[in-house]
């Protein structure tokens, strides 16, 4: 489901990491990322912040110079694999 926020906000935006049994698990190297989502291109990229075990974190502000669609997503390495947690932001001008 998109998430909306305003653009020149601040949101922490939260994922919950799984293994393949579903447990919560600390992958390798936990970054978050946001993406046009029509070019696919990278907008911003950073470390997200562990919180607790598979629990990790990232404060974003959303840009005053692009409305509409973006995706962001957590990405890491766990066991050997890739393991993404990606959704929709919208950015609404004020």
């Amino acid at each position: 489901m998109p998430q909306f926020v305003k653009a020149g906000d601040t949101s922490k935006y939260i994922a919950k990491l799984k293994n393949f049994a579903g447990v919560l698990a600390d992958p390798v190297s936990v970054t978050f990322n946001v993406y046009n989502h029509t070019t696919r291109s990278i907008i911003t990229t950073g470390a997200a912040t562990k919180e607790s075990t598979g629990v990790y974190y990232y404060y974003y502000t959303a840009p005053t110079d692009l409305t509409g669609c973006v995706v962001f997503e957590f990405v890491g390495v766990l066991d050997g694999y890739p393991i993404i947690a990606r959704d929709l932001l919208i950015i609404e001008w004020p």
